[in-house]
């Protein structure tokens, strides 16, 4: 449980750097292509987010033998 916790704190951690970066970088570049990787890593944390909150329940409940 606390692996897990840890994950999810890490992932919610760097979509807030992400995202403070590309609101930093909004006036002062111009280049599309930087935007653009920004935006890609921002999705690519997000569902791996999503991914990580979707298997949780599965490894998290106790084992119920037969």
């Amino acid at each position: 449980m606390k692996t897990y916790l840890e994950w999810a704190f890490l992932f919610i951690v760097a979509l807030a750097v992400v995202s403070a970066l590309q609101f930093a970088l909004r006036k002062k570049c111009k280049s599309n292509k930087l935007h653009f990787v920004l935006a890609a890593i921002k999705f690519v944390l997000a569902a791996a987010f999503a991914g990580l909150v979707m298997a949780g329940p599965v490894f998290l409940r106790p084992v119920q033998p037969f």
